[in-house]
């Protein structure tokens, strides 16, 4: 089983190496890039003989040479992966919640794809800039590693089969699967969105407060790639409540948007405070309902 789960880990490896030798990397396709190692989460998975959820990081860790260590400070980077010669330290800050930790472990083993993990200590393949469209494509395809890794489509298929039997809502569907896969609210409806057919007239909105600082992120399912009228005006109507919400007042303007709007959408949040000073809330619109009333 180890020897067939090598040849994807190889093909993410040989896409780097044509990434490398590319004159243009802001300009270059990262698609092929992005799908091999996709499937070199998957094959992790198998030669680790991960099966069910929740996802066991810490064979996958091994396999990899990458060993865990944790930064002595609160406000030290979430986590970072450094060489050395038996393979990758890995430092993680402490007090991150849980899902948190997972979802930047996961991050941090796709970036182990990026190096020549034939020398000693390992050598990075792509030298890039935080200021350049690369390093963003990077970032993003860590991100989507970590996303399949934890949360695995053949896994979440199954889970979602048992769900709709069950008759669970959207929304208590994404608290469910947070909950049994150990990852985020927002890791789980983003995976969601990504491309399992019954959240594509799905969207969501997340929003981080932290003191005085707000930011807003929006996904959308696939269906809603070209979303209509109705939903447009919902969707802007609560990224205007979000963004001009006054301090402390922000869970009472997106109810005041939502209510009113059932004929058009399904509207869930879930607000989650800490002691630091910041928020977090997540939103799922289920459209899904507007689109039967209209049919």
């Amino acid at each position: 089983m180890a020897e067939l789960g090598l040849t994807p880990f190889v093909r993410a490896t040989q896409q780097i190496y044509t990434l490398a030798r590319a004159k243009d990397l802001d300009g270059t396709s990262w698609k092929a890039t992005k799908a091999a190692i996709l499937e070199a989460a998957d094959a992790l998975r198998t030669v680790t003989g991960q099966t069910e959820a929740p996802i066991q990081l810490e064979p996958i860790l091994l396999y990899r040479n990458i060993y865990r260590t944790w930064f002595s400070s609160d406000s030290s980077p979430e986590a970072t992966l450094a060489p050395r010669r038996d393979g990758f330290t890995l430092r993680l800050r402490p007090g991150l919640s849980a899902a948190r930790s997972r979802f930047s472990q996961a991050h941090e083993v796709a970036h182990t794809f990026f190096y020549d993990i034939g020398k000693a200590p390992p050598e990075k393949l792509l030298h890039l800039s935080p200021r350049t469209k690369a390093y963003r494509k990077q970032e993003d395809i860590c991100n989507a590693f970590a996303s399949v890794l934890l949360l695995p489509g053949d896994l979440v298929r199954q889970f979602l089969l048992k769900c709709e039997a069950q008759g669970l809502s959207k929304w208590d569907i994404s608290a469910s699967l947070s909950t049994d896969f150990h990852v985020s609210m927002e890791t789980a409806i983003r995976r969601l969105l990504s491309g399992f057919p019954m959240f594509e007239h799905s969207a969501a909105i997340f929003v981080d407060e932290v003191r005085e600082s707000r930011s807003c992120r929006r996904w959308f399912g696939r269906a809603l790639s070209s979303p209509r009228v109705a939903e447009l005006e919902l969707l802007q109507s609560l990224g205007d409540a979000i963004a001009n919400a006054p301090k402390g007042h922000l869970e009472e303007e997106i109810r005041r948007i939502a209510e009113p709007s059932k004929g058009t959408a399904e509207v869930k949040w879930k607000l989650v405070s800490s002691g630091s000073g910041s928020r977090f809330i997540a939103i799922l619109l289920d459209f899904d309902i507007s689109r039967r009333l209209t049919k």
